[in-house]
């Protein structure tokens, strides 16, 4: 794979892993600007303005966690701030963008739990999109595998091993994710109407993308025997993501009431 596409200045490239990322994000603002949730509960405007200030927040969550998963390669500060080289925990951004979306919507007066299952329904295709960034820089790389789809990388600037056939995790996280974009979207939001039940499920389906995931990776460092810290917030997304459903089900909030999604 190759991680660059061409070179800017110094130590600044246009890369795939941030172009992928870009595509996820207008893919997410594109779909998630047309479905009924957005125009019933946040305007066009403070939902621009959500995205841009969730997207920064994305960034600095996805990056701390990827440094705390990753400190044996943080040798200098130059090595924590690049991130421009790649290296971003998407179940960081995940946990960064859901503290920060409450609290904005609560400065505007706009409710919340609406706007958390928009977020939950498109977050997937986001983050799936993103792991195709993961893909071409060579991060996020999976175990050792003698499987006829293997992926060998041999581009000297790749974050992953070189010459040496790896499970492509990146892609089998994709196509998770993207399926669990379809199902929440077209399967689940018809049918479920109680604000803050699609919301559990994308926290659920992400928890469990991640925690199967951890078993075929060989990035991250291991906490015991082969238990990583992104195993232990999986499983406690998918308790969080249980609980919440529980309790968005058994809540007398009104009920959506669906003219066209």
């Amino acid at each position: 794979m190759i991680p660059n596409i061409c070179h800017i200045y110094g130590p600044f490239y246009l890369n795939n892993y941030g172009l992928c990322i870009f595509i996820g994000i207008l893919l997410f603002t594109f779909f998630a600007q047309r479905n009924w949730l957005r125009r019933h509960f946040i305007s066009r405007d403070d939902f621009i303005i959500l995205i841009s200030w969730g997207t920064l927040v994305g960034i600095i969550g996805g990056r701390i966690l990827f440094i705390l998963t990753n400190l044996r390669m943080m040798h200098s500060f130059w090595d924590i701030v690049s991130i421009w080289e790649g290296g971003l925990s998407l179940l960081g951004s995940v946990i960064g963008i859901s503290l920060f979306i409450p609290l904005f919507l609560r400065s505007k007066n706009i409710e919340i739990l609406s706007i958390l299952d928009l977020a939950g329904i498109y977050g997937p295709l986001l983050i799936g999109f993103s792991r195709f960034g993961c893909f071409f820089a060579g991060c996020c790389y999976g175990r050792t595998t003698n499987l006829p789809w293997a992926i060998t990388y041999t581009h000297p600037d790749s974050m992953a091993p070189l010459h040496c056939a790896l499970h492509p995790t990146q892609l089998y996280s994709a196509l998770v994710l993207i399926s669990l974009f379809f199902v929440l979207r077209f399967i689940c939001q018809p049918r479920l109407t109680k604000p803050g039940q699609l919301f559990s499920l994308f926290l659920i389906g992400i928890g469990t993308e991640r925690t199967l995931m951890e078993f075929v990776r060989d990035d991250l460092e291991y906490l015991y025997g082969s238990i990583t810290i992104p195993h232990i917030i999986g499983f406690i997304l998918i308790i969080l993501g249980i609980t919440f459903f529980i309790f968005s089900t058994r809540s007398k909030a009104k009920d959506y009431q669906y003219e066209s999604i």
